[in-house]
């Protein structure tokens, strides 16, 4: 009696799941504790292949596997069954990673199309979902690649989810600002500046934004240039050659060009003012004056002639004059033989003219002398011999 309850509470340990229970040495051996050793043994054999198994995969190592020959029946077909849910399930993981692995790497792969057991169909559509979203990494990675190369023709046109769709919209709106900057430049280029009241509407896009900025900047100095200009242009226009542009308020290049314009007016005006003095002394009589600046081209041709014009002015006028001392000398057969050029040469001839004028009246007045003297001495004879008679 004592016996079989010892082999009950045995039986009772094992289906209860305690397989270190053990039966007490000395008891008799029969059929049914034999099989309950045998039992308690595959029992044994079953729990360790599985925590054989576990110690692995929870290791990370899920190519392992338990083995069933180890074990007979229904217990060896416990591991069997249990391998292939592991090779099922390592089959998916397995595919779900390389996918993974591959898009860490950069690559996008075509979407998953197998058919997968229901508790993977979520993450099949998750991983198809995240190769969508992928293709629209690609897809801005294209137009992103455009745009270095200052192709600004086409944007993002993908339909996206999540933060592939936050990428796509910051494309978006980095070819927007791209598109404005390129069309701003081109009406600059054309003259067009009225794109700026737009860029100070804009403003600074943030704290290290210095596209913005810059452009507004840029646009700011070509404007003034051209106002610049515009004063310097009206002051010329208007006589006034002394305004010049304010060089102190320009930077580099655009110094440049306004000290470039102050030189040009410099140049150009040193020979009028110049040549203005000279003419100012002509005209209060003193032809002594010359330019004396050294001058290029057709700035040169201007002291030339200018120099030329006080030249023959003092020519003219001291050939004038000398006529007119003659003149006074009562010398009448002088006569201007230079070459006068243009309305000089009627001066000339109108001189000349007087003295010919001069000359014939003389003769006139020296022929009439002449016979006035001979009739007085006509008359001077025939008193004589009047006075004779009578006697």
């Amino acid at each position: 009696m004592l016996r079989t309850e010892k082999t009950v509470a045995f039986a009772n340990l094992l289906a209860a799941g305690d397989l270190s229970a053990e039966l007490e040495n000395g008891l008799e051996s029969d059929l049914l504790t034999d099989n309950l050793k045998k039992l308690q043994n595959e029992l044994r054999g079953v729990r360790g292949e599985r925590n054989a198994v576990y110690s692995t995969i929870v290791t990370g190592e899920h190519d392992f596997r338990g083995n069933q020959n180890n074990l007979k029946g229904s217990f060896s077909e416990v591991i069997e069954k249990e391998n292939t849910i592991l090779d099922s399930i390592v089959m998916s993981y397995k595919m779900i990673v390389n996918h993974f692995n591959v898009i860490a790497n950069g690559q996008i792969l075509e979407k998953s199309l197998d058919e997968v057991s229901k508790d993977y169909k979520t993450m099949q559509e998750d991983l198809n979902a995240c190769i969508d979203g992928l293709e629209g990494l690609q897809e801005g990675n294209r137009v992103l690649g455009l745009m270095a190369l200052n192709d600004f023709s086409q944007k993002m046109e993908i339909e996206s989810k999540g933060i592939y769709k936050e990428t796509a919209d910051t494309i978006n709106v980095l070819y927007t600002a791209f598109i404005f900057i390129v069309d701003t430049i081109n009406l600059v280029v054309d003259g067009d500046m009225n794109n700026l009241v737009y860029l100070y509407e804009a403003g600074k896009q943030s704290e290290n934004d210095q596209l913005v900025p810059s452009v507004i900047t840029l646009m700011e100095n070509i404007s003034n240039l051209v106002k610049e200009t515009e004063n310097l242009t009206h002051s010329a226009m208007s006589g006034n050659l002394d305004i010049r542009g304010q060089v102190d308020q320009y930077q580099r290049e655009y110094e440049k060009i306004i000290a470039g314009f102050n030189s040009t007016l410099n140049a150009i005006t040193k020979p009028i003012k110049e040549a203005s003095a000279v003419l100012t002394d002509l005209a209060n009589g003193n032809f002594s004056v010359q330019m004396t600046g050294n001058y290029q081209g057709q700035n040169d041709r201007i002291n030339r002639d200018m120099n030329s014009l006080v030249f023959i002015l003092n020519q003219y006028i001291n050939e004038i004059t000398r006529s007119l001392e003659e003149l006074s000398k009562g010398n009448l057969d002088f006569e201007i033989t230079s070459d006068y050029l243009g309305d000089f040469q009627s001066i000339k001839i109108s001189i000349n003219k007087i003295f010919d004028s001069l000359n014939v009246m003389m003769s006139e007045i020296d022929l009439s002398a002449g016979q006035v003297k001979i009739g007085a001495t006509q008359i001077s004879q025939g008193r004589y011999v009047l006075i004779n008679r009578r006697k």
